[in-house]
Order: C-alpha cells, then sequence, then structure tokens
C-alpha cells in the first residue's frame, strides 16, 4: 500500500478535452445528464486510481522531455506526467480511444 496519493491537477488543456467531450455526449444525446454523468464518473475514476498508484500504468512517450504515461478507461485514454519530488500528478490529456496519440501530446509540447 502506497504511502499516501499524489496530489492530483489538470492541465487546462485537459480541462477542455473534458470539456469538449462532454459538450458532444450532450449534442449526440441531448441529455445533459448523461454528458455530467460521464464527466464526473471519469473524473473519480482518474482521483482515485492514479494518484494512488502513479507509476503502475505505462510510458507512453515524453512530453517537454518528461515521461508521460497513460491509463485507459473504458473509451477513454488519459495522459498523464508524475513529477516525484513534489509528488504531484498533472493530467496533459484525455483522449477517445482510436484518436491520434502522438499528434494530440506533439501539439500539447509546443
Amino acid at each position: 500500500m502506497p504511502s499516501s496519493p499524489y496530489k492530483l491537477c489538470f492541465s487546462e488543456e485537459a480541462i477542455r478535452d473534458l470539456q469538449d467531450k462532454s459538450l458532444y455526449i450532450f449534442s449526440i444525446s441531448g441529455d445533459l445528464h448523461i454528458a455530467v454523468q460521464w464527466e464526473n464518473r471519469l473524473r473519480q475514476k482518474i482521483r482515485y486510481t492514479i494518484p494512488v498508484f502513479p507509476h503502475k500504468f505505462p510510458v507512453y512517450g515524453e512530453y517537454n522531455n518528461v515521461a508521460v504515461r497513460f491509463w485507459p478507461y473504458r473509451n477513454d485514454v488519459v495522459f498523464y506526467i508524475c513529477d516525484d519530488t513534489s509528488r504531484t500528478v498533472t493530467i496533459i490529456a484525455i483522449a477517445t480511444a482510436g484518436q491520434e496519440f502522438q499528434n494530440l501530446l506533439r501539439s500539447r509540447s509546443n
């Protein structure tokens, strides 16, 4: 069992990813409750998984010369970086499975 969870942060881009997908779900379903439920469920799963075991998930590549890890959940993929010194995990992107991840991360490192 880990000593204590890492602090969890979301980058502005990751927050925008959540909002964009919520809006997409709402536009397709016409039901705001479904969109809000999706976002709340994903945020909760992130909160109780990634900060507790931040090194459990595989490294995908690099982002600004820092290892990027990824966690697949249902039809989404969460990309994050760990700072072991400050014990912080930062969610940098949330994508839909099948999306072009390399371009997504490259666009965010510039």
